[in-house]
């Protein structure tokens, strides 16, 4: 990349003990040692990459802000959503393997009210504590069928199908 001013503009490499990777600084206010970066474009050697707000300097950037972050291995996944201190932290949206992740992040796990769709038409909408379903929520098959149901540190203990009204006309 290149220096104008005192700011670190455009495209450039950039290595540091963790990580070599490529960058794009779009937006910042910069110097050689502390920064506040406010849109940063990042691809990690081993492939994956964020777009989306950081803090730091250029030796330690921090995902901080909205972003998205995609990996790459072992399988694609995307977050888009709030992060801190390079953790999800607060509203996104996760998408991996046929299934879509809503609702709120504390510290990089799932926490409160999450709903969960599958590609095949399937979603669930309940509590989430600690990345685990824990709580009451409600499962909607692909055909409409709906249970009301409970969890226990992730274990189903209660689930109870509601009766579809039949209507005659």
């Amino acid at each position: 990349g290149s220096w104008v001013n005192g700011e670190l503009i455009g495209p450039g490499e950039f290595q540091c003990e963790q990580y070599t990777y490529t960058i794009n600084i779009i937006n910042s206010e910069l110097s050689e040692t502390t920064t506040t970066l406010n849109t940063i474009s990042i691809k990690y050697t081993n492939g994956d990459y964020y777009n989306g707000q950081c803090s730091g300097s250029l030796n330690q950037i921090t995902l901080h802000g909205y972003g998205c972050y995609t990996t790459t291995i072992p399988t694609i996944s995307t977050f888009e959503g709030h992060f801190m201190n390079n953790m999800r932290h607060g509203l996104g949206k996760s998408i991996e393997r046929g299934y879509t992740w809503e609702g709120y992040w504390v510290n990089d796990n799932m926490h409160g009210v999450i709903k969960v769709s599958r590609a095949n038409g399937e979603s669930y909408c309940g509590m989430y504590v600690d990345g685990q379903r824990h709580g009451s929520g409600v499962f909607t098959t692909a055909d409409g069928d709906v249970a009301d149901e409970v969890y226990c540190e992730h274990k189903l203990v209660s689930s109870v199908r509601r009766v579809k009204a039949i209507i005659k006309t």
